[in-house]
């Protein structure tokens, strides 16, 4: 399992969300458009679909997560993930939604 820094990342920390597959737990940041605070909200969603790039099918352009603490499913811009929690082990047998 790895580990998660919270802050700002460095470009190279920016690309995470392109090894994200279906099934994954995943860190995704909170952006509020219009929001005084000045503080990076956090939660964590388990995807369910992916969705490629215009250009190039494999790479993750738009996911579908479940919120792990609400059950509400959202659809974000894949920048948005900053960090893979766990890993399912095969995306070959489906998901399992905890």
């Amino acid at each position: 399992m790895s580990t998660v820094r919270l802050g700002n990342l460095s470009e190279a920390e920016g690309a995470v969300f392109m090894s994200a597959k279906i099934g994954d737990f995943v860190v995704v940041k909170d952006e509020l458009p219009f929001s005084m605070n000045r503080t990076e909200d956090w939660w964590i969603g388990q995807i369910v679909y992916c969705v490629g790039g215009a250009r190039s099918s494999s790479s993750n352009s738009i996911f579908q997560i479940v919120n792990i603490d609400t059950g509400t499913i959202k659809v974000i811009n894949a920048d948005l993930v900053i960090g893979i929690l766990k890993v399912q082990p095969s995306h070959d047998q489906g998901i399992n939604l905890y």
